[in-house]
């Protein structure tokens, strides 16, 4: 419930982003590495709360393709910085 809630109200792909402290974003790393959590139960999940959430309104679904390539910056980026 704590990791639906983090992304509820922070959207974000990234668990470090979202966790307020390093024994948060542990425990949301063993949730989601935990072998009898499902990649489909968490779809599924978001999917029903989405649709609950949704009845009745318009919706604007929005998708940036967009890719960064940093390619032409190897050896220039320091490790761990969290690009490339």
């Amino acid at each position: 419930q704590q990791l639906w809630k983090k992304l509820s109200d922070r959207p974000s792909s990234s668990i470090r982003k979202i966790a307020s402290n390093n024994a948060e974003q542990k425990a949301f790393y063993r949730l989601l590495n935990n072998e009898r959590t499902r990649e489909e139960q968490l779809v599924k999940e978001a999917s029903s709360r989405t649709k609950s959430l949704s009845f009745g309104r318009d919706l604007l679904c929005i998708q940036d393709t967009c890719e960064v390539n940093l390619g032409k910056h190897k050896g220039r980026l320091k490790e761990n910085s969290g690009l490339g």
